[in-house]
């Protein structure tokens, strides 16, 4: 909830592994070692207090000091998440046993009702945004009722569908009321939820066309974008936003032109943009040479979901941009290939950038032993993408050239640097200018990560060891990813080329805080006579490569929830529950939960 989940059962984490590793990027950092303060947990942790005899209230949450277990709040919630920037999503039961959430504070005060299907909290740039759902049967909606079935039991005229509400909090100040399809399961938003039923609210998601970004003091929801004051007040700037820049300004449409305008919606410059497939360049004899990449509209529907400053970015703040070839045959299209903006001037831009534009001629290619005119380049272009830093372009091309998915630089000036060390495969762009290439051939820099530096006027490549890989948060040398020879998961020190952890898990996820990641081993269970095969989870210190828990757990969410399981029974050796959820510090493994009713010291009344 506040927090995003990174991983869930065994099918969903396979599903999601390389669009969530794709999209992860953390900026560098100088520290040698990172370090976690106790100013990274929270102070008050959700604490689960269990009674095996309770009836419907044997599991119940309350929240507790992490410090010294005082309880805070008294146990009285069917699900409780943890508290950030003051708030957390809680849940009672409603007869027949339905969940209803809402919003308390850290008083135990309710500040939205609990009368909600499903409640998300998004935190951007110290504003809260609370997303509401309530579901409801559009029956009158005869075009969509279930065809009639002499096996089931289905309700023929049940059409479910959403009621989404986005308020601030504490304000209250509703942004947008919107009726949508009822969504569930994977692919129509970005909040992948655990599916157990140890997890109460299984996989209830917010749709991607409610996204919400943030840069420097404004928040965009859906087109409109607003400007929020002390009071945490919002203030409509715009209703035609298409895009935030690399320097935070606005992209906005203006009729059948664009235009950039600043912090206070105002027009940063004079310029009007149309927007262009196709730019033109001028090559070393003068002639016209066209820039028209391959365009793919399988790779705009997930770029449209999955783009850097999107839905998936916000849980660590990755600042990874993702770069596509259509020689390397990912399994899914990452990045489409942004249109050309060109202002008065003819001038051409490309998105998010508007900084450097395209040169207005070329020279031809002549390094490595290689020569290429800049017609036989443009010929056979892939994608194009602005590099930060006004550091030039960098260009895909097609199966043409000797190295699939072959990599070009062009610099601002029009000439190819031709002294890159790598050139096949480029996937991602990570913070610092570094470019994650994967190509398929054997050749140098065919698959490790290229340290362009500034302006890419010289680069260093370290070659990496990883068939997938994700870089870890405080080590701009650390990536963490499966090794192309044994297929186990580790990371990786690219500096020093050596494992930092050897590849000896079976899966690993994303930092929980920077330091601390999830492992997967695949195990056997024996019962009886038959041996099942089970995936269990635990948690790894990456900077001293030490295991902080066993593989004890069905799941790890990213906010520190695991599914555990018990096997509670009562006294007549009845089994009552499938298992249990609860929260864990991820530094110590500590589990944040009791197994009988704990005294009450003090009690907020709801």
């Amino acid at each position: 909830m506040s927090e995003r989940r990174l991983n869930g059962s065994r099918r969903r984490i396979e599903r999601l592994f390389i669009l969530l590793a794709a999209l992860s990027g953390v900026g560098a950092c100088a520290a040698e070692t990172p370090v976690v303060t106790s100013s990274a947990q929270p102070t008050t942790t959700p604490w689960l207090v269990v009674d095996a005899d309770a009836g419907y209230r044997m599991k119940e949450y309350g929240y507790r000091d992490v410090a010294d277990g005082q309880v805070l709040i008294d146990r009285q919630y069917a699900d409780a998440q943890p508290f950030r920037d003051g708030y957390a999503v809680v849940a009672r039961l409603d007869p027949p046993r339905t969940l209803k959430y809402g919003v308390i504070d850290t008083q135990n005060q309710v500040v939205i009702p609990l009368q909600y299907d499903y409640v998300e909290l998004v935190h951007q740039g110290g504003l809260t945004l609370a997303f509401l759902k309530q579901q409801y049967n559009a029956w009158w909606r005869f075009w969509e009722w279930t065809s009639p079935s002499l096996f089931g039991s289905n309700h023929i005229t049940r059409v479910l569908r959403d009621r989404w509400t986005a308020m601030t909090l504490p304000g209250k100040q509703v942004l947008l009321k919107e009726r949508l399809p009822y969504t569930r399961g994977y692919g129509f938003g970005y909040h992948h939820q655990v599916s157990s039923a140890m997890t109460p609210q299984g996989q209830d998601i917010v749709p991607f066309r409610l996204d919400v970004t943030s840069v420097a003091g404004l928040v965009r929801l859906e087109n409109k974008v607003y400007r929020y004051d002390d009071e945490g007040r919002l203030h409509q700037l715009t209703d035609q936003f298409v895009a935030f820049t690399r320097a935070g300004h606005l992209l906005v449409r203006e009729g059948d032109h664009w235009r950039l305008l600043d912090a206070d919606g105002k027009p940063l410059d004079a310029r009007r943009f149309s927007r262009v497939l196709t730019a033109r360049v001028t090559g070393p004899g003068g002639e016209v040479l066209s820039i028209q990449p391959t365009y793919s509209s399988a790779s705009q529907y997930w770029w449209s979901q999955f783009e850097p400053n999107g839905p998936l970015s916000r849980p660590n703040q990755f600042t990874a941009e993702l770069l596509f070839t259509t020689n390397l045959r990912y399994r899914f299209p990452f990045l489409r290939q942004r249109p050309f903006y060109q202002d008065q001037q003819g001038r051409y831009y490309l998105a998010p950038d508007f900084q450097t534009p395209l040169p207005a001629s070329i020279t031809d290619y002549q390094g490595r032993g290689e020569r290429f005119s800049g017609k036989e380049i443009l010929g056979h272009l892939a994608l194009v993408i602005a590099l930060p830093g006004k550091g030039g372009f960098l260009l895909t091309a097609t199966d043409r050239f000797r190295d699939p998915g072959r990599a070009f630089f062009l610099g601002a000036d029009g000439v190819w640097k031709t002294n890159m060390p790598a050139v096949s495969g480029p996937v991602k762009l990570f913070s610092g200018n570094r470019i994650l290439f994967m190509g398929k051939g054997a050749g140098k820099g065919a698959r490790g990560v290229l340290m362009a530096g500034d302006g890419f006027n010289s680069g260093v490549f370290h070659a990496l060891p990883l068939s997938i890989a994700s870089p870890c948060a405080g080590q701009p040398g650390w990536y963490l990813g499966r090794d192309l020879k044994t297929r186990k998961y580790g990371v990786y020190d690219a500096l020093r080329q050596r494992w930092q952890v050897p590849p000896q898990y079976d899966y690993m996820l994303e930092e929980l805080v920077p330091g601390i990641s999830v492992y997967r081993m695949n195990l056997v269970e024996h019962r009886g006579n038959i041996e099942l095969p089970i995936n269990r989870y635990g948690l790894l210190d990456i900077v001293h490569n030490q295991r902080i828990t066993p593989p004890l757990y069905v799941f790890v969410d990213s906010d520190g929830r695991v599914g555990r399981e018990q096997g509670i029974v009562n006294g007549y050796g009845v089994k009552l529950d499938e298992g249990l959820s609860f929260y864990v510090n991820p530094m110590t493994g500590a589990e944040y939960r009791s197994l009988r009713p704990a005294p009450v010291t003090r009690s907020a009344d709801q």
